[in-house]
């Protein structure tokens, strides 16, 4: 048994909180990071809980680099502690998140599992053979049985209130969807807005899922039935659903009553299918965008009449969770300075009274509740994902899964939570991890990682720059969690008007610049980092702030991203229509004017940017890099581009990620350190690299020098 700690609030500029710290132990490597067991994916469904709550279904992912591949294993988890996990069958062929016009992102898709209201059966999403279809396993691991043999994907699925069937919506027919792809390829493709050229060389086919990008319906010939159906829980009389099947399936968590006045979110019934809670914006004549601070309402009648709000500071905010515990609500809520804390409360709709649970800066996610304990994922700086459950009474926890044990033999360096501000009113925050053996004597090279610092402090956003491997090695890591101005997505209209809004006067930019500059001056201030050796990495938010950065400072050492991003051409002509004309919006039109452009076009400013720049992108991503680099590579500039075969935006092969991995920790120990591996099957990359430097020196004493070709 174990306690989360918090920490007290500083009103200063440094909050200062240290984890972990050298201990006995071995030095972590890029194979430990590349082979970090997850529990789901980063989209969420990780797990779920029996009704009963004696059960945890649970996926596990595990990488694996020999194969460049990953093993999905659905795991039944005992909430008492006492009993160890079971397997409960494979959980299929990977598959990638969709965007919705299209493309996919390199994320794992969320493969949810939902218990039978009877807790006989977990059911869920599986690939296998090309058709995505559900499956359910047995409560104890033994059977694991597909359920629907529909000729379309299964798109969702949900559980009838007495187990005897599941509801579910299907997407396209998969046979006929190929015939017609089929027959268009046979007559040549029509370019029209199904057409990303920069991303592939045929139409892309849009998801039945659309995002908020995807603003037009689907073009002709895509369009998305989202069929609804059933099928009996034991895989038989599967059918189209009935008009009151239909009305059964889309009453499950709803509340009609209230959702015709005003809108509400996140409903969460009680098992006794009466008490009922949700979020709501209670001032939406105020906050009047599309991501407004909502707050707790419940009540106690099937139809959310006679509700009641909490009205403590507590039920506002950043909602993560709801779940009732008897006659109160657990909420999960994050809070604090960048909202990096998590906190659990007990809410008494009959009293109104709130007690705090549990605050702890570790990062708290995908709960849930049941017999007074919270059941959540776990993690710390220095502590990757575990399933705990936390006493609602006290607040202790327990280890109920551990997917990474192997990780206790490691020992990490001191982590320190910074928090301060960007200058113009919002909160900037970030970890500082000292290098392994720290001496106060000693100042160290520093690399920023960013852009979010939360939980486990793996590679950054992409996962491609291992931070604990940087701090092994010798170097200070600032792991950057880039401010947001909140205000703007509580007020703007949807999710376009809010990039509008950041991107004029490119005040985002100016923000993430000046909140890294602050913190980068503090930490020199403090004698902790040499100003002369510092290096900056970025993948998309990341690579623009490394791109603003590289073109209005001359600070940084050295360079790495995983995207090269913003060139006028390759958004004008490489994008599709909706995209183009959502960048249009924010730069104006390329062929009138390029001066927004030269704000964060790398291309454009090949004159400017002599910081050494290593890209290493995806094979999708090529085109738009290419621009940028070549222009750089022109000039002169020490820079190099690594392509990575069938990869996306978020590079998702775990021997590619190896690869990545270890050539960014050389990178900046060649540049920051002046360190050459001694592996002889590095040589030829010394070599290219050696030739960088002399390219820099030339360009630096005014000499010039011809342009590095590969």
């Amino acid at each position: 048994m174990y306690k989360f700690i918090g920490t007290a609030a500083v009103s200063c500029l440094l909050s200062i909180a240290a984890y972990g710290g050298t201990a006995p132990g071995r030095a972590i490597t890029a194979e430990d990071l590349v082979q970090l067991r997850d529990i789901g994916t980063l989209l969420g469904g990780r797990f779920a809980r029996s009704p009963d709550g004696e059960k945890i279904a649970l996926l596990l992912v595990t990488p694996s680099i020999h194969a460049n591949g990953y093993e999905i294993t659905w795991l039944i988890v005992p909430t008492d502690g006492k009993s160890p996990p079971v397997q409960a069958g494979t959980g299929g062929d990977i598959v990638l998140a969709e965007i919705g016009d299209g493309r996919r992102n390199g994320v794992l898709a969320t493969k949810k599992a939902l218990w039978s209201p009877d807790g006989r059966w977990f059911a869920y999403l599986l690939k296998r053979d090309g058709a995505i279809q559900i499956w359910r396993s047995s409560r104890d691991g033994t059977v694991q049985a597909q359920v629907t043999h529909n000729a379309a994907d299964v798109i969702d699925f949900r559980w009838s209130r007495d187990s005897s069937k599941l509801f579910f919506l299907t997407g396209r027919n998969r046979a006929a969807t190929t015939e017609h792809n089929q027959t268009e390829a046979a007559q040549g493709y029509l370019y029209d807005r199904r057409f990303w050229p920069g991303y592939e060389r045929y139409p892309l086919e849009y998801g039945c899922t659309p995002n908020w990008l995807v603003q037009a319906p689907a073009p002709a010939g895509q369009a998305c039935p989202r069929e609804a159906m059933v099928v009996s829980a034991d895989a038989g009389n599967e059918h189209q659903a009935e008009r009151s099947e239909q009305a059964e399936y889309q009453n499950l968590d709803v509340l009609p009553a209230l959702e015709k006045t005003r809108p509400i979110e996140s409903i969460r019934r009680a098992p006794n299918h009466r008490d009922v809670a949700w979020l709501e914006n209670p001032n939406p004549t105020e906050f009047t965008g599309y991501d407004p601070p909502l707050t707790v309402f419940a009540a106690h009648s099937s139809d959310g009449l006679d509700a009641k709000r909490c009205k403590a500071d507590e039920c506002t905010g950043a909602i993560d969770g709801l779940w009732w515990d008897a006659n109160r609500l657990i909420i999960l809520r994050s809070e604090g300075h960048s909202r990096l804390s998590s906190a659990l409360y007990a809410w008494e709709p009959d009293t109104g009274k709130v007690r705090t649970v549990l605050k702890t800066p570790d990062y708290l996610s995908e709960c849930d509740v049941a017999r007074s304990h919270a059941i959540c994922l776990h993690e710390g700086s220095t502590a990757p994902g575990t399933l705990v459950s936390i006493s609602l009474r006290d607040g202790t926890s327990t280890t109920l899964f551990d997917p990474n044990p192997d990780m206790q033999d490691i020992s990490f360096s001191k982590v320190e939570k910074l928090e301060w501000d960007d200058g113009f009113g919002n909160d900037a925050a970030g970890h500082l991890v000292y290098p392994r053996d720290y001496s106060p004597a000693q100042r160290y090279p520093l690399v920023i990682v960013q852009y979010r610092s939360r939980g486990f402090l793996r590679g950054g956003v992409g996962d491609e720059y291992p931070i604990h491997v940087f701090a092994a090695n010798g170097f200070a890591v600032l792991s950057f969690d880039e401010p947001e101005d909140r205000q703007i997505a509580a007020h703007a209209g949807d999710p376009a008007a809010d990039m509008t809004a950041e991107y004029t006067g490119f005040r985002k930019q100016r923000s993430h610049f000046n909140a890294l500059k602050k913190m980068v001056d503090e930490l020199i201030a403090r004698g902790i980092v040499d100003p002369n050796r510092i290096g900056i990495t970025g993948l998309s938010d990341g690579a623009e702030n490394v791109a603003y950065a590289l073109i209005h400072s001359s600070r940084f050492a050295a360079a790495a991203v995983s995207t090269l991003v913003f060139h006028p051409f390759a958004q004008d002509f490489i994008g599709n229509s909706s995209y183009r004309d959502l960048i249009v919006r924010l730069f104006g039109d390329p062929l009138v004017s390029l001066d927004r452009w030269r704000e964060l076009s790398i291309g454009l400013n090949a004159d400017r940017i002599h910081t050494p720049l290593l890209a290493q992108v995806a094979d999708r991503e090529l085109m738009e890099a290419t621009l940028n680099f070549v222009p750089l590579q022109d000039a002169g500039r020490p820079v190099e581009m690594v392509v990575f075969p069938n990869e996306y935006h978020v590079k998702w092969q775990p021997a590619h990620r190896l690869a990545i991995y270890n050539r960014n920790l050389d990178w900046f120990r060649f540049w920051l350190q002046h360190y050459e591996d001694p592996d002889t099957a590095k040589a030829e990359q010394y070599v290219r690299w050696r030739e960088l430097r002399g390219q820099q020196s030339a360009n630096q004493s005014g000499e010039g020098a011809s342009p590095v070709r590969p």
